[in-house]
């Protein structure tokens, strides 16, 4: 994602400004403190601190006091009212470019690597132990 903004902003000839908010309670506690560093900013593009993807109504609230416009990156609106403007990752997308990628290199047996809560999902319905470890493998392969 720093990638993605660094070569936006040389692109389009803006600076950018970093700020580390933290996660959680604590992490909105530190953006609702950042209004004060953002007064020279014209915009704010934010991953707000969670832990939920969709900011809660009184987040939302908080973010839309805030003195100038802003959009949510990997994080979605909190309802249909929310008029946040968002851009997110198509994980099922981009997940399954991958998979043909590798598949079009000829690699029928490839594994997937994660983190439990992760975005997407085990590819079994069962329930999966923090300290998972081992296959599932698809009805389509045939084993």
């Amino acid at each position: 994602m720093i990638a993605g903004i660094e070569a936006a902003a040389v692109h389009t000839r803006t600076t950018i400004d970093v700020y580390i908010t933290g996660y959680a309670d604590r992490g909105w506690d530190r953006l609702t403190h950042l209004a004060d560093h953002l007064a020279g900013a014209e915009g704010l593009l934010i991953t707000h601190p969670g832990p939920a993807d969709a900011a809660t109504p009184a987040h939302t609230r908080l973010l839309r006091k805030l003195p100038l416009p802003y959009v949510l990156l990997e994080r979605t609106p909190s309802g249909i009212d929310d008029p946040s403007e968002h851009v997110s990752t198509d994980h099922a997308g981009g997940a399954y470019l991958a998979l043909a990628h590798l598949a079009a290199l000829g690699h029928r047996d490839v594994a997937l690597a994660c983190r439990t809560c992760t975005a997407p999902a085990p590819l079994s319905s069962a329930p999966v132990p923090s300290c998972w470890c081992g296959r599932t493998r698809t009805e389509a392969d045939g084993r």
